[in-house]
């Protein structure tokens, strides 16, 4: 398993709800109760709500705001994410519909201590929550920042032999990066998540004007149709780049989809962010760098 998709946070108590399409409001108020009922202490506690594959964009943000407001009342950290490849739901028997919601309660190391699959009062889910939960340090969490950083030089990411590119090679040249005195934007994605193949929808289509930067698509896992696909629906302007074996992504430290590496005209990086755009990033968590001279 890469270490992307590893997310189960070390020795904390996980309380996995499997909502998969909405997290409605009956399911809200069985969690919020239970966790105000709950009183068993020094017990650390994450709380994931997952959804199915594309429907956290369904959601339009509603389940993340009321997770952040759980956590701030609680104190337990409540997060929010999609089971993309269905991981999760193999992994601990998570039931399909119309069973939904199904509650995994994991011990901080990894075993099941508690089930339930279908609708839960707040009473029963904090009976549950006080005899399951074991003694474990508060929860930490780490962010999940990928590994280049300003000032890195990719140019020799993408040449035949600095990695093995394999049949990246054969089928595609190798990106004119630093070559052509324009600016570059490597975006990174899975091949098996909409979400983020929607989210870089408006900077595909804006990858057509000369006065863009240019635009590389590496599709992590994909062994050239979602790229070419992806390309062609941006018009041709997009150079696709399938990452069958995530190579390309692993060299970038890449851990989150979708990101996007800033590069200038040297091939430098430049900035680094989760962006649907390039002129939309959160400049906040951004590591510019002021000229080429400070990258050298």
């Amino acid at each position: 398993m890469r270490a992307s998709t590893t997310l189960v946070p070390a020795r904390t108590n996980l309380l996995v709800v499997n909502v998969r399409e909405e997290f409605d409001e009956r399911t809200r108020a069985s969690l919020d109760g239970a966790l105000r009922e709950c009183h068993r202490e020094g017990a650390g506690l994450t709380v994931l709500v997952l959804f199915a594959r594309g429907e956290l964009a369904n959601d339009r943000g509603r389940a993340a705001e009321v997770a952040d407001e759980l956590s701030r009342e609680y104190g337990a950290t409540v997060t929010v994410n999609e089971d993309v490849a269905g991981e999760w739901a193999g992994e601990f028997d998570l039931r399909p519909e119309p069973v939904a919601p199904s509650w995994r309660l994991l011990s901080p190391g990894g075993g099941v201590v508690w089930m339930h699959d279908g609708a839960i009062d707040e009473g029963a889910l904090a009976q549950a929550l006080e005899h399951g939960l074991i003694t474990a340090p508060p929860v930490r969490v780490d962010s999940l920042a990928p590994g280049v950083v300003a000032g890195t030089s990719v140019i020799g990411a993408f040449r035949p032999g600095f990695v093995d590119l394999g049949d990246l090679e054969r089928d595609c040249p190798s990106p004119p990066i630093g070559r052509l005195g324009r600016d570059a934007i490597v975006a990174f994605v899975r091949h098996d998540t909409d979400v983020s193949h929607a989210a870089l929808a408006p900077m595909l289509e804006r990858s057509s004007d000369d006065e863009e930067p240019l635009v590389f698509l590496v599709v992590d896992g994909d062994d050239g149709t979602t790229a070419r696909e992806l390309a062609d629906n941006a018009g041709g302007a997009v150079q696709p780049m399938p990452d069958a074996a995530g190579t390309i992504t692993d060299r970038f430290g890449i851990r989150t989809w979708p990101t996007v590496v800033h590069v200038d005209r040297s091939g430098f990086v430049t900035a680094v962010g989760e962006s649907p755009g390039f002129d939309e990033l959160d400049t906040d968590s951004l590591e510019p760098i002021e000229d080429e001279e400070a990258a050298q």
